[in-house]
């Protein structure tokens, strides 16, 4: 159960970076 919980952190954690890389670009190519 563990291991699972921790998959979907890991999932979650990943899917925020990639927001977060995404909202740079944007703010990036703004300015």
């Amino acid at each position: 159960m563990t291991a699972f919980c921790t998959e979907l952190c890991l999932e979650a954690s990943n899917e925020v970076t990639l927001c977060k890389i995404e909202l740079m670009h944007l703010h990036m190519s703004i300015n």
